[in-house]
């Protein structure tokens, strides 16, 4: 057993100088990428081992797996911008100004010089608590339907998925849990109006 726990450790040193771009000495790779597929940090260690010149050094098969990915998740997160892009203005038509939150500002301006880089698994979407049934009413107006609905009182509404969409929508009205967060009020006192598209 502490066999695995310390193959996991050192997969997880590995990983962790890759993204820092530290040199490493032939690491096991199928532990490595293991621990980045669970923590989606895949797209994230090619551009590291790129960035740092490393990625000529990976063995073929892990060269072409990361750079698949990477060239993958790229894919995926400029049809997830397109679809953020169609709902933001579906909502502005409406008089609705939603605030995305985490990955989707990734997708426009945020903290990654190669968006590709973060992958994520749908678009969260912060509306108004007094928009909230004029927002899920753009969303079905758009085909979205109600995929995974939340229990009364959590932070988020719930999914809304639509066919041949890369991710759904996570409809939110308030922040995860205000009291080791922003509240959503907050949220909307410090957000700042952009331009998309």
């Amino acid at each position: 057993m502490s066999r695995g726990v310390n193959g996991r450790r050192q997969a997880l040193g590995d990983l962790m100088r890759c993204l820092r771009g530290a040199p490493i000495a032939s690491p096991d790779w199928v532990p490595v990428l293991e621990i980045a597929n669970e923590h989606l940090l895949t797209p994230a260690l090619w551009t590291a081992l790129s960035d740092s010149g490393q990625a000529v050094l990976l063995p073929a098969d892990v060269s072409d797996y990361l750079a698949t990915l990477h060239r993958l998740n790229g894919d995926r997160n400029r049809a997830l911008r397109r679809q953020a892009i169609e709902l933001i203005g579906a909502l502005n038509a409406q008089g609705i100004v939603p605030a995305l939150l985490k990955g989707g500002l990734a997708l426009f301006d945020g903290p990654y010089p190669d968006s590709d880089v973060r992958m994520m698994r749908d678009l969260d979407i912060l509306v108004p608590a007094r928009s909230r049934d004029d927002a899920i009413a753009v969303l079905e107006r758009l085909g979205y339907r109600l995929a995974q609905p939340y229990a009364a009182g959590h932070h988020a509404y719930g999914d809304f998925a639509r066919p041949n969409d890369p991710g759904s929508v996570d409809l939110h009205t308030e922040l995860v849990d205000p009291s080791h967060v922003l509240s959503a009020a907050e949220v909307w006192d410090r957000a700042e109006p952009k331009e998309i598209g």
